[in-house]
C-alpha cells in the first residue's frame, strides 16, 4: 500500500507530497520506527516507547519528528503497518497541480461533512409553518 504525505509533523523526514510504502508488521513496532495508525485520518509517526501491558497489544507512546510536534498515545493493535522510506536518493513527490487538486478534493469532503451536520442539527429544530406567527 502507498500513502501520500499530506502534514508537516513528520517533517524533515517526511515532506508533503512524500509518497511512501507501507508494509506489514514483521515484528511488534519498537522505538524509532515510522508506523501508520487510524483509520481517518491514517497517521504516520515515529515510536517513541512500546509499553507492553501483559496482553498481546500494549500501547505506544508516539509524536512526529517535526519540532513542537505533539506526543499521543494508541493502542499498538491500531497500528496498520511500518513506513518504508523511498531508498531513491531523489523523493520521488507529486507535482503542484497533483497537489492543488488534492486540496481542492479535501475541501470537498470537509464540506460535505459539514453541510450533514447542518442538516443533522436543524433538522431537530424545525418548526411547523402553522406554528409561525
Amino acid at each position: 500500500m502507498r500513502l501520500l504525505i499530506a502534514g508537516r509533523s513528520m517533517s524533515p523526514t517526511l515532506q508533503v507530497g512524500d509518497v511512501v510504502s507501507l508494509v506489514p508488521l514483521e515484528r511488534p513496532p519498537r522505538a524509532g520506527d515510522i508506523v501508520a495508525f487510524g483509520a481517518d485520518p491514517i497517521i504516520c509517526h515515529r515510536v517513541l516507547l512500546s509499553v507492553p501491558t501483559g496482553r498481546r497489544a500494549g500501547w505506544l507512546l508516539h509524536a512526529g519528528d517535526h519540532f513542537g510536534a505533539r506526543v499521543g498515545m494508541t493502542r499498538s493493535e491500531s497500528v496498520i503497518g511500518r513506513v518504508e522510506l523511498q531508498r531513491d536518493p531523489r523523493p520521488r513527490r507529486l507535482k503542484p497541480g497533483d497537489l492543488l487538486e488534492a486540496g481542492r478534493l479535501l475541501v470537498a469532503r470537509v464540506r460535505t461533512r459539514l453541510s450533514h451536520g447542518r442538516k443533522s442539527a436543524s433538522a431537530g429544530t424545525r418548526r411547523d409553518d402553522a406554528s409561525a406567527p
